[in-house]
């Protein structure tokens, strides 16, 4: 894995003039790598993060931006979420990504949901608080490991236990057949799994738990349950 002390130590060493040097995340196969690029200028090193695939047999790569302005955390994120799953389903990432971007921008996508269901009014701000402590602490700390395993064995036995019958098995097995026409994708998308870290967690709560993305609504029956 890519790291901010390999990434300054090869700045720090890369000659004037010199050769482009790589340094790689590992990656699962057919779902590409994040590859930090780093090209020696004259009076100056850039340092810019690819997703790196192939098609055909040929290398292709997608930019994802610039180190510093891009901490290696935030984008192995951007690689993790964005681009390695359009790249495990065979697509081309960078138009994959300006689409989505033109969805974003003309409608709201994934929406974060947290549900609470209140018996006496008076504890709403109690709950509120506690809630948003919660979503606090993501930003502020790191998921433990174990948590982390556990979550993501738990994720992988639901989706296999749902397939008890015929048509569960087909309703499973369809959105994933439709990217590349064999199941073989699941296998992909649960590799990527694998490939999260706490700290590609924590970053992303960084990105997302904000004030200003965050919506509250209360709802009242005319009982006076919430």
């Amino acid at each position: 894995m890519i790291t901010d002390k390999q990434i300054q130590k090869a700045i720090r060493e890369a000659p004037a003039g010199g050769k482009e040097r790589e340094l790689r995340d590992d990656g699962e196969r057919g779902a590409g790598r994040l590859v930090l690029v780093i090209k020696p200028r004259t009076g100056r090193v850039t340092a810019e993060f690819y997703a790196v695939y192939y098609r055909g047999g040929r290398r292709a790569k997608a930019k994802l931006g610039s180190y510093p302005t891009i901490p290696v955390v935030e984008a192995r994120s951007k690689f993790l979420m964005d681009y390695a799953p359009v790249i495990a389903a065979g697509g081309e990432p960078a138009s994959a990504i300006r689409r989505q971007q033109m969805a974003i921008n003309g409608s709201v996508t994934e929406l974060f949901t947290a549900y609470v269901r209140i018996k006496d009014a008076k504890d709403i701000g109690d709950v509120r608080d506690q809630v948003l402590a919660t979503f606090n602490r993501f930003t502020k700390e790191t998921v433990e490991q174990a948590t982390l395993d556990a979550t993501r064995s738990r994720i992988r036995y639901s989706f296999a236990l749902r397939m008890n019958s015929s048509p569960a098995i087909a309703a499973s097995l369809a959105p994933y057949i439709l990217l590349r026409r064999t199941p073989d994708t699941i296998n992909k998308v649960f590799g990527l799994y694998q490939q999260v870290t706490p700290q590609d967690i924590q970053a992303m709560a960084v990105k997302y738990f904000t004030e200003n993305n965050r919506t509250i609504i209360t709802l009242a029956s005319t009982t006076g349950t919430r």
